[in-house]
């Protein structure tokens, strides 16, 4: 098991770290790294669905089109989407009044199925487009997060059943009778079809839970990257300057880029959010510099985030490039940072 600030803050160190030795700009690294931890979680999907293609290509297709909600994704905006993915995937007796005609011709014999020639799309019905209840209801998720909701439901209406229809294709062509003709792949897709279809009331309720804990999963954790990386690029030079200043010995131009990087990472928390324990972060900064670095190094960010601490206990805050106390603290509460923790490896690659 591994909570997801952890992982959020190795993959924080990944994407600052190739930024700091040049090899992209900070824009592509998190860009690369956040669609990478996204394909992560899709795979954590296929796992979980033993013989499915239906929940790992859900979640493929849902995660890809949430990325724009992370920068504003919380604890309440995390309750509201679990919320509409509840409604989406209650709508398991959809399927088994689906009437789908299977057209084959020469031309389209090996593509096992085609959607059927009418002109309206295979979605869902119109009222699972609609905002649930409970987020209409609620004051506390801004017009703007609801917004973004009510298109997303708009978006899957459509994308959703589109995706199912993709895994069955998919998932029909792996059981197709070697050699079988034309006339005998036509019986084989239709008869397979009825199958899906039935099965579909409980297996599209199923593959629901997996949706909602995957992406869900993922876009805490990318959330909080991205908060991290975002605040050390911003702060940056004001951080330099802030460590610079507590007289380490060793400039950080002349630490290695990992060591130098889990301080800027340490010191944003410490300074600017201030909900998050500060013996947490510490203890957190110290796990990555032991597996990422030294022991050596280990001791030596213990030592300056410590002297951070002390600092900030006196009430001497971080000075900001103007001369003003370093930006503001982010005092609230946010619930989504002590969530459950995630299973999985507790590897990632070598920075």
């Amino acid at each position: 098991m591994i909570s997801s600030r952890r992982l959020a803050r190795e993959w924080a160190l990944k994407i600052l770290y190739q930024s700091d030795v040049g090899k992209m700009s900070i824009e592509e690294s998190q860009a690369a790294a956040l669609d990478r931890l996204r394909l992560d979680f899709v795979q954590r999907a296929s796992q979980a669905a033993t013989g499915s293609l239906l929940e790992e290509l859900l979640v493929d297709r849902v995660t890809a089109h949430l990325f724009d909600v992370l920068p504003c994704y919380g604890a309440e905006m995390e309750v509201a989407l679990r919320s509409c993915f509840a409604q989406l995937f209650s709508a398991g007796g959809f399927w088994a009044n689906l009437d789908i005609e299977f057209n084959f011709s020469r031309q389209s014999y090996s593509a096992l199925w085609e959607a059927p020639r009418r002109s309206e799309a295979v979605d869902l019905p119109s009222q699972f487009a609609a905002l649930p209840i409970s987020i209409v209801s609620s004051a506390n998720l801004p017009a703007a997060d609801r917004a973004r909701l009510l298109r997303f439901l708009i978006w899957a209406k459509e994308a959703l059943p589109e995706t199912a229809m993709r895994a069955f294709a998919r998932e029909a062509k792996l059981g197709r009778p070697e050699g079988a003709k034309m006339k005998e792949t036509h019986e084989y897709v239709v008869q397979r079809w009825k199958l899906f279809a039935k099965s579909m009331s409980e297996r599209w309720e199923a593959a629901g839970q997996v949706v909602e804990k995957q992406t869900c999963d993922w876009m805490r954790v990318a959330a909080f990257t991205e908060k991290l990386v975002t605040g050390v690029h911003e702060y940056g030079a004001e951080l330099d300057r802030s460590l610079q200043a507590l007289e380490i010995g060793w400039a950080l131009d002349r630490q290695v880029s990992v060591d130098r990087n889990i301080l800027r990472m340490a010191a944003f928390e410490l300074a600017h959010l201030r909900n998050i324990p500060a013996n947490a972060t510490i203890n957190e900064a110290v796990e990555l510099a032991k597996k990422y670095s030294t022991a050596e190094s280990s001791k030596f960010v213990n030592g300056v985030l410590g002297a951070i601490v002390a600092q900030l206990s006196a009430g001497r805050l971080l000075e900001a490039a103007d001369g003003n106390a370093a930006g503001a603290l982010d005092e609230r509460a946010d619930p989504l940072l002590d969530m459950e923790e995630i299973p999985g490896d507790e590897e990632l690659a070598t920075v």
